[in-house]
């Protein structure tokens, strides 16, 4: 008997484990920035002018697009560890400063990478991968 109730416990557990991910879920869903911690960012309008970046030597703001470097201090970008490895594939025609790919590099480097079409990813034949394509590629 005492065995059968364990089980049954068992199965109660995982039955409200996965309800509660279902509501921890939809209260994500309608507030998804409620719960992550987001520094002030008026800090960054007391950056006046621009910075050289060392690599290029170009004129940026806050990190140079071309390098994807911070041309300011690193302690302003911070830097996460992602769970997959992500390699993005620019269309040529893009436009390295108006591109949102420097973003998840400058965040997660460790774990981002960004090449531009005809270049890619050297993948080996056993390797699973995902792909995405832009909308308006579709």
């Amino acid at each position: 008997m005492a065995e059968e109730i364990d089980v049954i416990d068992i199965s109660l557990t995982t039955c409200n484990c996965e309800r509660d991910l279902v509501i921890k879920q939809s209260i994500i869903d309608k507030a998804p920035f409620d719960m992550l911690k987001i520094d002030d960012p008026s800090i960054l309008n007391t950056f006046e002018g621009r910075e050289i970046c060392g690599g290029c030597y170009k004129s940026r703001k806050f990190f140079c697009y071309t390098c994807c470097v911070p041309v300011i201090d690193k302690k302003y970008f911070p830097q996460v560890k992602l769970p997959i490895k992500i390699d993005i594939i620019k269309h040529p025609k893009e436009i390295d400063g108006k591109s949102t790919a420097i973003h998840a590099m400058l965040l997660a480097p460790q774990d981002v990478k960004i090449y531009t079409y005809p270049d890619f990813p050297e993948f080996a034949k056993d390797d699973k991968f995902v792909l995405q394509a832009a909308l308006e590629w579709l």
